[in-house]
Parts: C-alpha cells; sequence; structure tokens
C-alpha cells in the first residue's frame, strides 16, 4: 500500500475528528447556557 493510497481516509478521519470536537464544545456549551437560563428563571 502506497502512501496516496492512506493519506486520504486518514485526512478524512482527522477532519470528521476536527468537526466532531468542535461540535461537541459547542454542544456542551450551548447546553451549559441553556441550563444557567433554566436555573435562573
Amino acid at each position: 500500500m502506497s502512501i496516496s493510497g492512506i493519506l486520504p481516509p486518514l485526512a478524512a478521519c482527522s477532519l470528521i475528528r476536527l468537526i466532531n470536537s468542535t461540535f461537541l464544545i459547542r454542544g456542551s456549551a450551548f447546553l451549559a447556557s441553556l441550563t444557567s437560563v433554566l436555573i435562573s428563571t
């Protein structure tokens, strides 16, 4: 197996992980703000 055959899936995997991590961070921040709003009301 050549490097050119390994590279695209590896890049796609890292890209998906990056998107997932940013989505999780935004999601948890959104949930935290939502719960704080629910608690304050």
